[in-house]
């Protein structure tokens, strides 16, 4: 009770400093969070070839794993663009630049390596979610009621994709948080993930709890958000 309380706290104090700012401010970085989550939808779509198994003789299970992971990891590539954001919506750097294009050139200065700060705990998080998105999303969607309409087809799309997205951000939230750490900094030194998680987990009184500060909020918004991508994406499908 305690914790939750806490949580909101945070959530108001957060909220009250946001309506301080201006608009463009709070919404720094939107382009390229708009480019991440198209990149996604293209990957994912990749994850989706079914003739890999008749071409290898191995379980549909498998291939199906590699290609969420390679899809995954395909991703990885834009790094640059998830970094930009990163800093664009750090409060340290808001007197640095202000768009894009001068985060880029800030970012120039100090050779291409700095661009993909932070791309080990991409690989790791964007490979091993896609693998258990795409393996859990069908048996999930089995437990849902039968859907005998084009509308419940999208109610029940929504759910699982909302729903397995929302664990799964949870799941993987303290990589999302060093991460952000590491792509947070311009330059200097390139700190390894478990150097950096162990720096935060000083810096938050070693509480477990204090680790999964925002968690809420990043559940909530892998609820609708991902939910609705899940359910456009099959929509899609059948249509097209």
């Amino acid at each position: 009770m305690w914790q939750a309380r806490s949580d909101t706290e945070h959530s108001e104090n957060v909220t009250r400093g946001l309506a301080a700012c201006e608009l463009k401010i709070i919404y720094s970085g939107l382009c390229q969070f708009v480019l991440n989550t198209l990149t996604s939808a293209f990957c994912s779509c990749c994850s989706k070839i079914p003739s890999l198994n008749k071409i290898i003789a191995t379980p549909e299970f498998a291939t199906r794993s590699v290609a969420a992971m390679l899809a995954g990891n395909t991703e990885a590539v834009f790094t640059p663009l998830e970094r930009v954001q990163t800093l664009l919506q750090d409060h340290k750097h808001h007197d640095k630049f202000t768009n894009t294009y001068q985060a880029f050139q800030t970012l120039k200065c100090h050779g291409i390596a700095d661009n993909y700060r932070g791309l080990v705990p991409i690989f790791f998080r964007n490979g091993c979610s896609n693998v258990l998105f795409f393996g859990l999303r069908g048996p999930i969607k089995d437990y849902l009621p039968t859907a005998t309409t084009r509308s419940a087809h999208l109610v029940n799309d929504f759910i699982c994709g909302g729903l397995l997205d929302a664990v799964l951000g949870f799941l993987f939230f303290l990589v999302n948080v060093a991460k952000s750490r590491i792509q947070s900094q311009i330059g200097g030194e390139f700190q390894s993930f478990s150097k950096v998680f162990k720096t935060i987990w000083l810096e938050r009184d070693r509480k477990l709890a204090n680790l999964f500060r925002g968690t809420h909020l990043n559940y909530h918004r892998s609820l609708i958000s991902w939910g609705i991508i899940n359910a456009t994406y099959e929509f899609l499908l059948k249509v097209i």
